[in-house]
């Protein structure tokens, strides 16, 4: 997949290649704290997240979402058979079926998450792509440590 991207890729750029257990001069940080703002695929919502926590003004460029032929064979499929979903490691037969088809391009993209993206722009901390960016500066409250005290709650309960 990222064949294309170094074949057209300008030769004075840098292409960072992530792999399991690479090296630690992931640039990925830097270029956050860096870009003054993001265009940001709306199936990635770690990247949303992340960009949103710096403040950064984001634009969301939602894919489609689309109840295709996967989503029909993964609820037919797991519904017949329940032990298989359930299976260990590699997700059974079925996970594999529908990784085919979603290589294949038979299969669409079919995780709405448009809630999320609502929730962004209610919020004031992105924008649908097309749309003006919102000035920066704007940060979500940081709610770690009252989600970390709940959950040393839950975890030292009776």
């Amino acid at each position: 997949m990222v064949a294309p991207l170094k074949a057209k890729r300008d030769e004075n750029s840098i292409l960072y290649c992530w792999e399991p257990g690479g090296s630690d001069d992931n640039p990925h940080l830097a270029l956050l704290g860096q870009a003054d703002r993001f265009i940001v695929t709306g199936d990635s919502v770690s990247m949303m997240v992340e960009v949103a926590r710096r403040g950064k003004p984001l634009a969301i460029f939602a894919l489609p979402y689309q109840r295709d032929l996967a989503t029909r064979l993964r609820r037919g499929l797991t519904g017949a058979r329940p032990a298989d979903a359930a299976q260990s490691g590699n997700g059974g037969w079925t996970a594999r079926l529908l990784a085919s088809f979603a290589r294949s391009g038979i299969a669409g993209y079919s995780r709405d998450l448009t809630a999320i993206h609502d929730f962004l722009y209610q919020q004031q901390l992105a924008v649908p792509l097309g749309t003006p960016f919102l000035a920066a500066g704007h940060r979500p409250p940081d709610e770690l440590e009252r989600v970390v005290s709940r959950v040393r709650r839950l975890i030292t309960a009776p």
